[in-house]
């Protein structure tokens, strides 16, 4: 359904990155204007509504992690499998942003946890990770 960035909804991604940008310029035109801008002020919301009719300056955009779930079932904390120059690796999905941040145990790993246990970070794209159920 639509998604309201900037009070205003939005049916395409295209159509959000518009809005953000209106957003954006009107951080510019205060900066410039008045050497400091707040997007929670009113001098900000009245730029915002006048030029472009933004009645807010927040989003409900879905992130990365949300995507994720919906899209590829995946949590962080989850078991995932990936191929890495051709071999099955098994690890934890630790974060996700753009690309994933998979934790595989590795005695010779540069990220250590808690518990001392040594993992090698891989950095995977979202639909390459496979679910271990």
């Amino acid at each position: 359904g639509p998604k309201p960035v900037c009070g205003v909804d939005t049916d395409t991604s295209l159509q959000a990155l518009q809005l953000v940008f209106e957003h954006e310029l009107c951080h510019v035109i205060e900066y410039i204007c008045f050497h400091k801008s707040n997007c929670s002020g009113g001098r900000f919301k009245t730029i915002a509504n006048n030029l472009y009719g933004h009645t807010a300056s927040h989003h409900n955009l879905p992130t990365y992690k949300q995507i994720a779930k919906q899209k590829f079932v995946l949590n962080i904390g989850d078991s995932v499998s990936l191929t890495f120059k051709g071999k099955k690796l098994k690890g934890i999905l630790h974060n996700i942003n753009k690309r994933a941040t998979v934790l595989v145990s590795d005695k010779t790993g540069s990220f250590t946890d808690k518990q001392g246990k040594r993992y090698a970070k891989y950095y995977v794209p979202l639909e390459l990770l496979e679910p271990i159920r």
